[in-house]
């Protein structure tokens, strides 16, 4: 904005943050979550506007469904397509949807159903398709827990070689696991913990 100032460029900033130059020219500045740097997007113009992913959230997820809530902006009357991601895999089309939601941030909700839930799906992807033909898209990666109850888990120590009782303060950081056919075992220095593979559904994660 101040840089905009600075080189005398004729602008309007709008409520929702877009800017629009000479009166035509739309973008929006937004900050790399990685690096921390401010860079803009081309948003297109004034009559041929471009949609915009503003986010995708997961709002429910049990083994065969994931429900996910996206908003956008300048989507009003377009369509999203929902695809989903395999670990190590190519994306999948699942549903394309005509967006019904009205305003300035529109919000649906959509439910991946009859997931396999001997599959991991890492990624999700949604992309906007305008009235006007112009397009935009986001991905969000699937974070998978296991589901595990009390009886799933069992902890367990060890005493040193020397007899002596364990403290506290003598556990460490230092972790290792072992894996055979039918649990994983991890190992926080002198403190065990026993899951169940099958809760994991690829194996044991480190």
């Amino acid at each position: 904005m101040e840089e905009l100032e600075k080189q005398g460029v004729d602008f309007d900033k709008e409520d929702d943050g877009t800017i629009i130059i000479d009166g035509k020219h739309m973008i929006e500045f937004d900050t790399n979550p990685s690096t921390g740097e401010v860079g803009w997007e081309n948003q297109g113009t004034t009559t041929e506007p471009k949609p915009k992913i503003v986010s995708i959230e997961i709002i429910d997820k049990t083994d065969t469904t994931i429900k996910v809530k996206v908003t956008t902006k300048r989507n009003v009357g377009g369509t999203l397509i929902y695809s989903i991601q395999e670990e190590n895999g190519a994306y999948q089309e699942i549903e394309r949807v005509k967006q019904t939601a009205t305003g300035e941030l529109a919000q649906e909700e959509y439910t991946f159903n009859n997931l396999d839930s001997s599959k991991i799906y890492s990624k999700i992807k949604v992309e906007a398709i305008a009235e006007n033909g112009e397009t935009a898209s986001k991905e969000i990666d699937v974070i998978s827990v296991p589901t595990l109850t009390r009886n799933d888990v069992t902890f367990s120590y060890k005493k040193k070689v020397s007899g002596d009782t364990i403290n506290e303060g003598s556990w460490t950081r230092r972790t290792s696991y072992h894996k055979n056919k039918s649990k994983c075992k991890y190992r926080y220095d002198n403190i065990y913990i026993t899951i169940p593979i099958h809760n994991w559904k690829s194996g044991c994660r480190k």
